[in-house]
């Protein structure tokens, strides 16, 4: 990779705001002309506590495996609805999905592109922004005034990224 990568971290419960928000996110990417790493992480927790009741069709291997494959399938989908918007804008993509712990996963990926800034969705922001090498950029969900509106009364998160671009 030559250009600067920015992750886009995705846990299973981030990812519809991912995908309302994945235009202004690719803008943000395309000004910097980086990379886009698109990391959807199920956390395995969630598969765990899902998998242990037993019944008469599954037994709890069965039920993990047929979890897991449902959440991996999942998150390729998600992935590909953001390519697709992040190629609008022309912005090369890489991908990893897989099932595991979210913050670990996005924080080892950071560290091992050198990627110039994280973007979190349904993740804990104060354990990336603790095990990140990179800036943590903050997202605030979409509400009803509109993302832009939000944007503009929250002026400290749209500076953390300008932080990024300058340097």
């Amino acid at each position: 990779m030559e250009n600067p990568v920015v992750v886009v971290a995705v846990d299973a419960r981030g990812s519809e705001n991912a995908i309302r928000q994945a235009g202004y996110v690719a803008s943000w990417i395309g000004r910097l002309r980086a990379d886009a790493y698109i990391v959807y992480i199920t956390d395995s927790r969630l598969v765990r506590s899902a998998s242990l009741a037993d019944d008469e069709y599954f037994n709890v291997a069965e039920r993990k495996k047929f979890i897991t494959e449902g959440c991996i399938e999942n998150g390729r989908n998600v992935v590909e609805k953001l390519k697709d918007i992040f190629k609008k804008y022309r912005i090369r993509c890489f991908e990893q999905v897989g099932v595991g712990d979210p913050v670990r996963e996005a924080s080892k990926i950071a560290r091992e592109t050198n990627a110039v800034g994280v973007i979190p969705f349904g993740m804990p922001a104060t354990k990336l922004i603790k095990k990140c090498p990179s800036p943590a950029v903050l997202i605030p969900e979409e509400d009803k005034r509109g993302f832009f509106a939000v944007m503009k009364d929250k002026i400290a998160v749209k500076f953390q990224f300008y932080n990024i671009l300058a340097r």
